[in-house]
């Protein structure tokens, strides 16, 4: 099983304890549809050759907010900060409320190291998921056999 995450962020150490396989998937795609869209408009070659960083900050922050919906973005919020602990207290949506209240980096900040923590690297893991997708083969299909 796997160890629960420390790390000082600010002046404060948080712990983030990990979520069973089932759940942590079911919160990783969560977290995927509503940052899914935007992680590809970085992976965009058109906009990585753009002129400027700008234009291309610009588009992913616009895709990024065009998926963002309050109600999931609430909900994923609240479920993955609930894995995360400070002083040995959960931060539930009431204390984070108010622990970051006026200080969204942060909440970012936090939200970033509970992420992290919980899936590993996140974009590592949207590119073996693609990868998987490119490589899995149609049900009936068979490997030709190759003769000597």
């Amino acid at each position: 099983m796997a160890e629960a995450q420390r790390k000082y962020i600010g002046d404060k150490e948080y712990t983030v304890h990990p979520l069973p396989a089932r759940k942590g998937i079911r919160l990783f795609v969560k977290w995927g549809a509503m940052l899914g869209p935007s992680m590809a408009k970085m992976a965009d070659p058109k906009l990585r050759k753009s002129d400027t960083t700008s234009d291309a900050f610009s588009a992913v922050l616009s895709e990024l907010f065009t998926n963002l919906d309050e109600g999931p973005l609430e909900s994923a919020l609240d479920e993955l900060m609930g894995t995360v602990y400070e002083s040995e207290k959960p931060l539930t949506p009431e204390r984070y409320n108010v622990e970051f209240a006026a200080n969204l980096v942060g909440l970012c900040r936090v939200v970033a190291f509970a992420l992290e923590a919980q899936f590993g690297d996140f974009y590592k893991a949207f590119a073996v998921m693609g990868q998987a997708k490119e490589t899995e083969a149609p049900a009936n299909s068979k490997s030709p056999q190759t003769s000597k």
